[in-house]
């Protein structure tokens, strides 16, 4: 730890569910982080760190949550838990999940990484917001644009601009005005 200020916790749980890296997310830290923040603020986007910050909480909380759900289902939690189960799973699967066979997902750029996680939080945002509009629980966590997100890590890296397009498509499906998204 003096030498290389960095922690990965392997977790065999996650070896046996598939899960690759089997690093725990929530237990592996840096002590680069400070630095790695400037860089991508500078280098990738200013708001990298808040995204990044953002997809921590979530996975935090659905650690909490989980024992809730163990216990007595995921039908006692609100909407508002269960979407933010739903957006935790897709980090998990689409984000920090890697299929090291595919060559779009072998290596993936800091620019990419960003574009795939802010993909998911902006959909996370845009379904709360659909939920207070009075859209149905249902309607969002079937919406078909989380199937596009979750495929977004197998876009080549020379057409990061149908992130774009997905983004949009994100507001469009579930009918959101932008007025007061963050």
């Amino acid at each position: 730890m003096r030498l290389v200020k960095v922690f990965w916790s392997l977790e065999d749980r996650l070896a046996y569910e598939r899960h690759f890296p089997a690093i725990n997310w929530l237990t592996s830290y840096s002590l680069y982080l400070e630095r790695m923040e400037e860089y991508w603020g500078r280098v990738v986007a200013l708001d990298f760190k808040s995204i990044r910050e953002e997809a921590m909480k979530i996975l935090q909380r659905e650690s909490e949550l989980k024992e809730i759900v163990r216990l007595v289902g995921i039908d006692v939690l609100s909407p508002q838990d269960r979407i933010l189960m739903e957006t935790a799973k897709s980090i998990r699967e689409d984000f920090l999940q890697q299929h090291a066979f595919d060559p779009n997902d072998t290596y993936t750029s800091l620019e990419k990484q960003y574009r795939m996680l802010k993909l998911i939080i902006s959909f996370h945002q845009v379904s709360l917001k659909a939920l207070e509009e009075g859209r149905a629980l249902g309607e969002i966590l079937e919406a078909k644009i989380k199937e596009r997100i979750a495929r977004a890590k197998f876009i080549p890296e020379g057409k990061l601009e149908e992130f774009d397009h997905i983004e949009r498509e994100i507001t469009r499906e579930l009918q959101v005005s932008l007025t007061g998204r963050v």
